[in-house]
């Protein structure tokens, strides 16, 4: 069997590949966590590495997807086979999550010296986090987070449920039960090596299926009825986490194929459902998770928006990482620019493409149909406007060349679309408009990230919204450590379940005809 050495930041390992093994495939049956968002699909050219030694040779296909950058040793690792000893340099994997938590546990510390400790988790697409608390108190000992390796199968629950059809389910289960591991191990540590007690875990309905090595194959097929939706105890040792086997680690409840235990949670946290309040969720990324409280009673839907808020599908799009452009705008010198860490520009994450194309419609370089052509543009910006690939582009960055191409505005108007059509699919069932809501939550990273005046300028949500919309942080998390805490939030768990009226938009006309609506961009600010 040929070797493939990996150079990683300080770190080198050699894995044994099977002759014609793909990279990817290789890197997926190690356990090897590794952004490919197509999942091998041969259609995002994200999963490049820089390689050397026995490796097949480029293709076409290959070389259409990594446009100019082929004579630098860089491959797509879907398309690369190994034919012999080969070396691959990678990038250390670095993300932001976001772990903050509202309320008693906000501040750190090690637990009473008599006191159990115990674990909430919230396993999320792209990421996973865990935080340990102690269980008398309620504070929190530490929260410790990682990427999600089963992003080497896909960067979504589709091209992982397709991954699980095609026979890894069981490399995808051990890829997550491996990394809380990781985490549990790390969060005893801190607790001064005492043993957990007891857990609970939020995430959607097919991150629980794979934690539990269910065929999550129903959850994508009408009429998507999931193998389970949870809600329940499980030990330990069922899961294979290495904790007490005994120990009771509780799965919360989702509500559908689509709306899944961290959005229970999240409305659980964020007080969705007050009396004599209009409140509603949002949990914007690939599949964009909705629930609006009409004071008790509970709407939810989903959509699926599409990878091009995660970075795939955009010419230099990428997560939020550093150096990712994650703030555009105008100031006196023309166009401002910031990166995470404020690192130079390699690509652009979602939060800083709300910020380009709300820019850009300001300027009139976009008009409402999504067209990118640069009229009215001020002399500041126009020398901007260049081609890509026989395209129109706006050049962010002058030395790095990191742009915004029109087919990243089309696949924005896409990803938009779906969210303004579902919130105004949700409204409509309440009896609201989106001037009468009161409160409006952005859960997860992104919620924190965007900023609402571009998210509102592009359409992504209502413009009675942008006075309206607050930062969630991790809700999925919140939700997970009060159902630790407090014995009677099970009970409001089951409460929101009984109460929530799920809407299964595929095939609803009204949706259907509102999604190609929002397609439009607003002609301007109201």
């Amino acid at each position: 069997m040929p070797h493939v050495t990996i150079l990683r930041g300080n770190r080198t390992e050699v894995l044994s590949a099977y002759q014609g093994e793909t990279l990817l495939d290789l890197f997926a049956r190690c356990g090897l966590s590794f952004y490919a968002p197509c999942g091998g699909g041969h259609t995002c050219g994200k999963c490049r590495v820089k390689a050397s030694g026995g490796l097949s040779p480029m293709d076409g296909e290959e070389a259409a997807l990594l446009g100019g950058v082929q004579e630098s040793g860089i491959r797509l690792a879907c398309f690369a086979r190994v034919e012999g000893e080969t070396t691959v340099t990678m990038e250390e994997a670095a993300f932001t999550a976001q772990t903050g938590l509202p309320g008693p546990a906000a501040e750190a510390g090690r637990p009473q010296a008599d006191e159990p400790v115990g674990f909430a988790a919230d396993i999320g697409t792209t990421t996973v986090v865990v935080y340990g608390l102690g269980l008398k108190s309620g504070r929190l000992i530490c929260a410790k987070s990682a990427l999600n390796p089963q992003r080497t199968f896909g960067a979504d629950v589709i091209t992982r449920i397709d991954a699980a059809a095609r026979g890894a389910l069981a490399e995808l289960r051990a890829a997550i039960v491996g990394t809380l591991n990781e985490l549990l191990a790390q969060i005893r540590r801190e607790a001064g090596n005492k043993p957990l007690q007891k857990g609970v875990i939020a995430a959607n309905t097919t991150m629980l299926h794979l934690l539990c090595g269910l065929d999550p194959a129903p959850i994508a097929q009408a009429p998507f009825t999931p193998n389970s939706l949870f809600g329940r105890d499980l030990t330990a040792g069922e899961l294979g986490l290495s904790l007490d086997p005994h120990a009771p680690v509780h799965l919360i409840r989702c509500l559908s194929a689509y709306v899944g235990g961290d959005i229970t949670a999240g409305i659980l946290a964020a007080d969705i459902g007050k009396p004599g309040e209009n409140s509603l969720l949002i949990d914007i990324g690939t599949n964009g998770e909705m629930a609006l409280g009409k004071g008790k009673t509970l709407f939810c839907c989903s959509v699926a928006a599409g990878p091009a808020l995660e970075g795939a599908k955009i010419r230099y799009g990428m997560g939020g990482a550093p150096g990712a452009v994650n703030q555009v705008g105008l100031d006196k010198e023309g166009l401002s620019v910031e990166t995470i860490g404020n690192l130079p520009p390699v690509g652009i994450c979602g939060s800083g493409l709300l910020d380009a194309a709300a820019v850009l419609l300001d300027t009139g370089a976009v008009d409402e149909t999504g067209r990118l052509s640069g009229e009215g543009l001020i002399p500041e910006l126009a020398g901007r406007l260049i081609e890509l690939d026989g395209q129109p582009a706006f050049l962010l960055d002058r030395e790095s060349g990191v742009a915004v191409t029109q087919q990243d505005i089309r696949e924005l108007q896409l990803a938009k679309a779906a969210f303004a059509a579902g919130i105004e699919i949700l409204l409509k069932e309440a009896g609201l408009t989106p001037e009468e809501i009161d409160r409006v939550v952005l859960a997860g990273s992104f919620g924190c990230a965007l900023n609402p005046r571009s998210a509102c300028r592009i359409g992504l949500l209502p413009q009675a919204f942008l006075q309206k919309a607050q930062a969630g942080g991790n809700t999925a998390g919140a939700g997970a450590v009060k159902v630790l805490l407090d014995d009677g939030a099970k009970a409001r768990l089951t409460q929101i379940a009984w109460d929530a009226a799920y809407l299964e938009l595929s095939g609803r006309a009204d949706f259907n005809d509102a999604y190609v609506e929002a397609m439009l961009f607003p002609d301007g600010e109201e």
